[in-house]
């Protein structure tokens, strides 16, 4: 597999173990929340109240979701924009049921 390949793979076993395990608990214990909401920090306050916890100040949250602990150190990797057609089509194929699942769709990525 190409490493474009595994990224894809990766990304659906990931949420597809995500998935299943939601789907075997309560709905009233789980918290369905895109990525692209949490880092843009609005989503925090919906995550507190799930947890039934005090939000702390803004200023920490901030603090905390500044932080890029996984950003990429080397190398550039375009983004969904300007992927080639056969790269869209690799996510299609290896991804798309589990895009399908979570509400994704590829017209969502090339819009972001």
């Amino acid at each position: 597999m190409s490493p474009f390949e595994k990224i894809c793979w990766y990304w659906a076993v990931y949420n597809d173990f995500a998935l299943d395990f939601c789907g075997r608990v309560q709905s009233s214990r789980v918290l369905s929340i895109r990525a692209s909401e949490l880092f843009d920090g609005a989503v925090t306050p919906r995550i507190f109240d799930f947890l039934g916890v005090r939000r702390p100040p803004k200023k920490a949250i901030d603090k905390v979701l500044d932080k890029k602990l996984n950003a990429q150190q080397e190398g550039t990797f375009p983004e969904a924009e300007e992927w080639t057609p056969e790269m869209h089509e690799t996510l299609r194929r290896i991804a798309g049921r589990t895009m399908e699942q979570l509400g994704y769709s590829l017209k969502d990525i090339t819009a972001s």
